[in-house]
């Protein structure tokens, strides 16, 4: 997660673009945990160049 202009971000892989997704917190609603099985990227995940 990151903030930004008094916002919060969550940075998560996704499998459908097959690549890193952010979305902004405060905009979910009805969250709730899955247990599908998912794929974690090899390579590292550096922030600071996503951003």
């Amino acid at each position: 997660m990151f903030q930004a202009r008094h916002y919060y971000y969550l940075i998560a892989y996704n499998e459908k673009y097959n690549d890193y997704v952010h979305y902004k917190v405060d905009r979910m609603t009805d969250i709730s945990l899955s247990e599908q099985r998912r794929t974690i990227p090899t390579e590292p995940f550096n922030a600071a160049n996503y951003i």
